[in-house]
């Protein structure tokens, strides 16, 4: 009995860290370049970038179901270049942005987020550096919303209390900010290059690149560590995309054949 007990605490432990939501991170180039989808310290799958530069990602339901877009974060041209939105498997749906720092020479993003309404975005240099954007759900008509820190580059939006995290490439820095731009909560989890900063309301967790590193890591609101695995190369931007689980959508599918079943027999009488 002992014994049992031991090894069911073992799989709860186990259970409390495995990764419930997939982490769509962005390759860090300005040319071509690829996403993961990454669970469970494995690439589930990974594809191409419709054209360059396309760190920034934003995932949610933008109008028509759950859907990723990026923007090119990094234009070489001086001008904004084409950004895109994929289904969920990478599928290109032809929908596309330009995204305009407003300061094109200079001003980057590596990484983004969505609300259900606004995408938001850090800049990176340039003369917007470290001052949050909130944009429409495809990258227009940008609004400043308030300074965060020079050097930020990471953002996720926190549906549980309604808020931006930010984590910072020169002193590794994550800063949770309230819309206002109010800093509500700072720690440290490395000294610095932390980037692709995502929220997963699933588990309430908080995942994030580490450059120095070469790790993705878990780590709850509070800043505790819980678990890394290597990343699949150098990443930039990243974000949650929260789908129905497997035995989930198997139990809606058994609910509904039973469903039918009951109404089949009761219309036999």
């Amino acid at each position: 009995m002992k014994t049992q007990a031991v090894l069911a605490s073992i799989a709860i432990s186990a259970a409390a860290l495995a990764q419930t939501s997939a982490y769509y991170v962005t390759q860090g180039t300005s040319g071509p370049g690829k996403t993961w989808v990454m669970q469970n310290g494995q690439i589930q799958f990974n594809y191409n970038w419709a054209a360059d530069g396309q760190m920034p990602i934003a995932i949610g339901d933008f109008g028509q179901g759950l859907r990723v877009r990026q923007a090119c974060g990094q234009p070489t041209s001086g001008n904004p270049q084409q950004g895109d939105e994929y289904l969920l498997n990478g599928t290109p749906t032809g929908y596309t942005n330009f995204w305009n720092s407003g300061d094109p020479p200079n001003t980057t993003a590596y990484d983004a987020t969505f609300d259900g309404t606004h995408i938001y975005m850090v800049h990176w240099l340039g003369a917007t550096d470290g001052q949050v954007f909130m944009y429409d759900k495809n990258y227009a008509n940008g609004q400043f919303l308030f300074n965060a820190r020079s050097g930020d580059i990471g953002i996720t939006y926190d549906s549980k209390t309604n808020s931006l995290w930010t984590s910072n490439w020169n002193d590794g820095k994550v800063t949770q900010w309230s819309m206002n731009g109010t800093q509500l909560f700072q720690y440290q989890p490395f000294p610095v290059g932390v980037a692709a900063l995502a929220y997963d309301p699933v588990d309430d967790t908080f995942w994030m690149s580490i450059s120095a590193t070469g790790l993705l890591e878990q780590h709850d609101r509070n800043g505790t560590f819980l678990q890394s695995y290597r990343w699949p190369d150098y990443v930039l931007g990243g974000e949650i995309a929260v789908v129905p689980e497997p035995v989930s959508v198997l139990a809606f599918g058994a609910g509904l054949a039973a469903l039918a079943l009951k109404r089949r027999l009761s219309s036999r009488g």
